[in-house]
């Protein structure tokens, strides 16, 4: 295809592969519908491409739980919902106490719409950090840092358990949008170093000087 077009050649692509479209097409026309969009911005169109599987209910937070018998979670704060590469998103909360919980277990998973299974899923337990909630009030954030997924939708979990998941303290599911990386069509984009070394002899790598 890239032959094609130093040639001239016009031609179409119909695809589902956005590594294809993203590395030949110079404009996107999306069919979405029976509505067709044009994108002169081609990764616009292919951020445009993912959104469409978005469900119905996708921006809905679900606020399941945020109280146990002896705490209640309130004024949850949520960084932006849609993230870039490397970003990072956290839970802000405060907490009131009428006894105190010791050693709980806070359990944090990640879906992704381009993962069968979950993308990420562990407790505090697996960073070996212990939490209690002494009685009282205080306010409890978790951040999960240096998100690497791109190109996808997705759900961030965050439950708490009291030590022994005897009973379910918080339970929030929080839709948010992976945004992609010009030239970049994968699920995750990861940092990358690039290094050219000139091997040519020094009196050959350098450049010639004219005289003056």
């Amino acid at each position: 295809m890239g032959e094609l077009r130093e040639r001239g050649t016009t031609f179409l692509v119909v695809s589902h592969n956005m590594h294809t479209v993203a590395g030949f097409v110079d404009w996107v026309a999306l069919l979405h519908d029976g509505k067709m969009t044009r994108f002169d911005d081609v990764f616009e169109g292919v951020r445009e491409y993912a959104r469409c599987f978005r469900d119905e209910d996708a921006e809905t937070v679900e606020e399941l739980v945020a109280e146990g018998k002896h705490i209640r979670f309130e004024d949850v704060k949520l960084d932006e919902r849609v993230l870039r590469p490397g970003g990072e998103f956290s839970f802000s909360m405060r907490y009131d106490c009428t006894r105190a919980y010791r050693d709980v277990e806070v359990d944090i998973a990640v879906y992704t719409s381009r993962d069968p299974d979950l993308y990420f899923q562990a407790t505090n337990r697996a960073y070996k950090r212990t939490i209690d909630f002494p009685e009282g009030q205080g306010t409890f954030t978790v951040t999960l840092k240096d998100l690497r997924i791109q190109n996808s939708l997705g759900r961030i979990v965050l439950a708490i358990w009291d030590k022994n998941r005897t009973e379910q303290l918080f339970w929030w599911r929080v839709p948010v949008e992976f945004e992609g990386v010009d030239h970049a069509t994968g699920k995750n984009f990861l940092p990358v170093e690039f290094e050219v070394v000139d091997q040519r002899p020094l009196e050959l790598a350098q450049p010639k000087r004219r005289p003056s």
